[in-house]
């Protein structure tokens, strides 16, 4: 067989296997939906957006005692701070993945500073006349490329991918969960409180109105 022959065969061994992939491409599933929205305004169609930061969303109440709770809250949570720390470790494994797909080059250098004394012996039996001073420096390098021949590289990089977009859409979700929550509660509180003070008022005018048929009773105006 030829040497144009070889080369040829191999190039379609080649081409045949890097055609070969891991798996086929995503593709979402069909869900049955209504033609139309059938809600009547102000209800409309949701389009979630979870990985977007939401922001202060709570500074329209105009409260500042509110801001300062919901600030400790977002900085101090501890369910939070899970839901960052896997929202980094995503990151890091993304770019694992997608580096896999990019040669990688390996470098550094070496220097190294040597001095010999004279009258020193040498391999030829006689002693150095003089000092000598030596300079040493390597400067390696490593080239590595793996061909991603069977599509596994790639979907574990498309995996990583989607599940660093998974950890961010959860962590804004789990702030959302938390300033919500809180904000709930301290609207609670204050409705709770704004009872007990009505309830308040309202058994201080019985006291008056008590006080006021005793003394009448006592001047003997009153039964």
């Amino acid at each position: 067989m030829s040497l144009t022959l070889r080369l040829c065969a191999a190039l379609a061994l080649v081409l045949c296997l890097t055609a070969c992939k891991v798996g086929p491409n995503y593709t979402r599933p069909g869900v049955p939906a209504p033609p139309a929205w059938k809600e009547q305004p102000p209800w409309r169609q949701a389009s979630p957006m979870d990985s977007l930061p939401k922001g202060t969303w709570w500074g329209i109440f105009g409260d500042s005692e509110l801001d300062q709770y919901e600030a400790k809250a977002l900085g101090a949570n501890q369910t939070i701070e899970v839901a960052r720390t896997q929202l980094e470790q995503a990151r890091a494994s993304a770019r694992i993945g997608l580096s896999g797909l990019l040669p990688q080059l390996n470098g550094g250098i070496t220097a190294q500073r040597s001095r010999t004394s004279a009258n020193t012996p040498t391999a030829s039996g006689l002693p150095l006349v003089s000092a000598v001073t030596n300079n040493n420096v390597v400067i390696p390098f490593n080239f590595t490329w793996e061909a991603d021949v069977f599509g596994g590289v790639r979907r574990n990089a498309e995996s990583a991918a989607a599940q660093y977009q998974a950890s961010a859409a959860n962590l804004e979700n789990v702030r959302l969960v938390i300033s919500s929550e809180l904000a709930a509660d301290y609207f609670s509180l204050r409705e709770l409180d704004a009872e007990i003070a009505v309830l308040q008022d309202a058994v201080q005018s019985q006291q008056k109105a008590l006080q006021l048929v005793e003394n009448r009773h006592s001047a003997g105006v009153a039964s």
